[in-house]
């Protein structure tokens, strides 16, 4: 009953507001879905960009443990995974600055290992160019007395004939001398081997000077100047007081001091042994030619005797001065 054009008028209009309730419900729907979406993404874009962080070593990222559902317990998850991380990172730096630390002082160990074999591979070659040179002079120095007595008890068992009584006596006095020469030797030789085991001992008492080594060494010590025409001169102080010590060692010192004086004099030469009190352990005069070390347990100045022995033969050059109480320290042709 009602007009087409009317009916055709309601319609657009009907249509005209379906149409637009049909776009704002798409709207609405986008608005929602976006909501809906951003509400997961969000999330998830984070997670993937603390990842990545994780990934290039940077563990100080955290996620925030609010979200709602799965991703929430993602984020603690993930949380927890960044500072277990974390724990385990600073446990391997520790571990890494005690390793490095442990190589650096076994290294340093090492070093130090290194050092000491190579001053002992030193020592122990000196030790040996020392046993070299020790044996060579040892054997030059046994040869030298050996070949006299046995060129004059040749002598006297070829011809005892045409030998004179003099002759004779004195071919047996020069072999005596020979004889003393090598038990002197050999006395050093057990000397040296007690002292390197420790087992040396000295006879330590108060004796007069000049009546237990002066007058007893100067004895032994004449023939061998009367044999080599070097002079020998004396300048002991009267009145010495007693001295405290081994008469038979210090006797010992001053035989050998002399006759490596004989070995380097020409004939002709001079020898001076000089003994007389003194307020100096080491006096000035002494003490210039550089001879003496210090010893640290002994005073400076007290009630001392001192003894020197002097000559005029070539000398020690001022360099090796030091060394001259070195265990068979060669200098040039002098042994000590």
């Amino acid at each position: 009953g009602l007009p087409l054009s009317e009916l055709r008028s309601q319609l657009q209009v009907t249509f005209r507001d379906l149409t637009l309730l049909g776009l704002l419900a798409v709207v609405l729907v986008l608005l929602t879905a976006r909501y809906f979406t951003s509400q997961i993404t969000d999330p998830l874009r984070q997670i993937a960009r603390a990842t990545g962080e994780v990934a290039n070593g940077q563990l100080e990222h955290e996620l925030d443990e609010d979200l709602v559902g799965e991703l929430g317990e993602t984020a603690r998850s993930f949380n927890k995974m960044t500072e277990d991380l974390r724990r385990s990172q600073d446990a391997i730096r520790y571990q890494k600055r005690h390793l490095e630390n442990m190589v650096q002082e076994r290294t340093a160990a090492l070093r130090q290992k290194a050092r000491e074999l190579e001053k002992a591979n030193r020592e122990l070659k000196e030790v040996d160019r020392l046993k070299s040179d020790f044996l060579s002079n040892v054997s030059h120095e046994l040869r030298t007395p050996l070949t006299s007595i046995r060129s004059f008890t040749e002598i006297l068992l070829d011809s005892p004939t045409a030998i004179s009584p003099e002759e004779s006596t004195e071919f047996l006095t020069i072999i005596a001398s020979q004889t003393d020469r090598l038990t002197r030797l050999i006395g050093d030789l057990l000397d040296l081997s007690r002292i390197e085991a420790g087992e040396f001992r000295f006879e330590l008492f108060p004796f007069p000077l000049e009546e237990f080594v002066l007058s007893p060494a100067l004895e032994t010590l004449r023939r061998l100047f009367d044999e080599t025409g070097v002079e020998l001169k004396t300048d002991v102080e009267n009145q010495l007081p007693p001295i405290l010590g081994d008469a038979d060692r210090l006797s010992q010192v001053i035989t050998n001091l002399v006759d490596n004086s004989l070995k380097f004099t020409e004939p002709g030469g001079t020898i001076e042994l000089a003994a007389r009190s003194s307020s100096e352990r080491i006096p000035d005069e002494l003490a210039a030619g550089g001879f003496f070390g210090v010893c640290a347990d002994t005073p400076e100045q007290g009630d001392y005797v001192v003894l020197s022995v002097r000559d005029n033969c070539c000398g020690i050059p001022l360099e090796d001065r030091q060394r001259i109480f070195e265990k068979f320290g060669q200098f040039g042709n002098v042994l000590t």
